[in-house]
């Protein structure tokens, strides 16, 4: 055996009993074998990579330690997050080409009333973002829903984001964790403006952190978060994120709302957001909800049958969503959950009834299930 190492040495044992020395000359007996030497073992080597193990151990449950919502977009429901492909063509040749620009807009604020595809838009640019050909371009997503608890409060906001950008950026984990454990020193669920300034404004204001590329932080449903008295307060805070990290884009989307509006339309900020507006595209983009109930409505069990020998009906149901998606996605939820009724017609008419226009057939369909 070797020498007893001493507790700085590296510590590598000999252990005998491999193979033996080579044997004598041919024409005498053979000698001895030698001292077999067996394989080495470098404790040093070991203790480093447990060391370097156990770090990464305990970065991961300072993460963990981060209270946050499951507001990202794989957790969205179903009926938000579905989108058509082929449609908002336009839309998306915009978003691309303010990610690529030259930044001088770093915020896109997408505006529209209720039904018109908002969270469909947010939904498909996350899963394009994060599915980039140079490299996921995602930093973090936070989709508020209205009634659902963590994602309709305003609380865990920057925790959230803050933990998912360390998770999706390499180059940002580091400051995040070490400014996480000191956060956390103060309590796991500090008010807003406490929890910026110790996950966002302290550890990277006045630090050049290089990302490869741009990234976007997508925030859908700002009217849906319940803290509306808040929503002033986290706009201006949000707002300073691309001050802070250049690199971070924002893509933001709500109804136009006065508390919402008079923040984004601050002299102070406003040459730094792009502004568009749904409500201006209802007309245009007809067509991609036409596309939508034309593919999809005859796929639904008897409804096939029905439309095929009742055009004009389906036709009529296309003008009566008037160009808003939800209507449409709703209007093929309820013919799915009806696909075997023994009238089709029934259910089919009960989406044209005289209730108004728009949206407010809705309420028809939820007061008068067929049956």
């Amino acid at each position: 055996m070797s020498r007893k190492a001493t507790s700085e040495e590296p510590r590598t044992i000999h252990i005998n009993g491999g193979r033996g020395g080579p044997g004598g000359g041919g024409s005498h007996q053979g000698g001895e074998g030698g001292i077999g030497q067996g394989p080495r073992v470098n404790f040093y080597d070991i203790t480093i990579r447990q060391q370097i193990a156990a770090a990464r151990s305990e970065e991961q449950k300072v993460l963990d330690a981060l209270p946050r919502a499951d507001a990202g977009y794989r957790c969205v429901d179903e009926l938000k997050s579905k989108f058509l492909h082929g449609t908002r063509q336009e839309l998306f040749v915009e978003l691309q080409q303010w990610l690529d620009g030259p930044g001088l807009r770093s915020v896109y604020f997408l505006s529209g009333g209720a039904g018109l595809g908002k969270s469909s838009i947010a939904h498909q640019l996350c899963t394009r973002l994060d599915n980039s050909t140079d490299g996921p371009r995602l930093g973090a997503s936070f989709f508020f829903v209205r009634g659902s608890g963590d994602l309709e409060s305003a609380w865990l906001f920057f925790s959230t984001l803050a933990h998912q950008l360390a998770l999706s950026q390499p180059s940002l984990r580091p400051y995040i964790i070490d400014a996480a454990r000191e956060y956390l020193k103060w309590g796991s669920r500090q008010q807003m403006k406490h929890t910026f300034e110790g996950l966002f404004r302290r550890p990277f204001q006045g630090t050049v952190v290089t990302l490869p590329r741009p990234i976007v932080v997508v925030i859908d449903g700002l009217d849906e978060c319940k803290d509306r008295d808040l929503i002033p307060n986290l706009l201006e805070l949000l707002l300073e994120l691309p001050t802070i990290l250049p690199a971070i884009r924002l893509f933001l989307t709500s109804r136009p709302e006065p508390h919402i509006q008079w923040v984004l339309t601050a002299a102070s900020v406003l040459p730094s957001i792009f502004y568009r507006s749904l409500n201006d595209t209802v007309a245009q983009w007809k067509g991609d909800v036409r596309r939508y109930l034309e593919q999809t409505v005859p796929k639904i069990g008897l409804y096939g049958d029905f439309v095929r020998d009742n055009p004009n009906e389906l036709k009529r149901l296309i003008e009566r969503a008037a160009g808003v998606f939800n209507f449409a996605r709703v209007a093929v939820r309820f013919l799915d959950t009806y696909r075997d009724h023994p009238d089709p017609q029934e259910p089919f008419m009960l989406l044209l009834s005289p209730e108004g226009t728009g949206l407010s057939a809705l309420d028809a369909i939820r007061k008068k299930p067929p049956g």
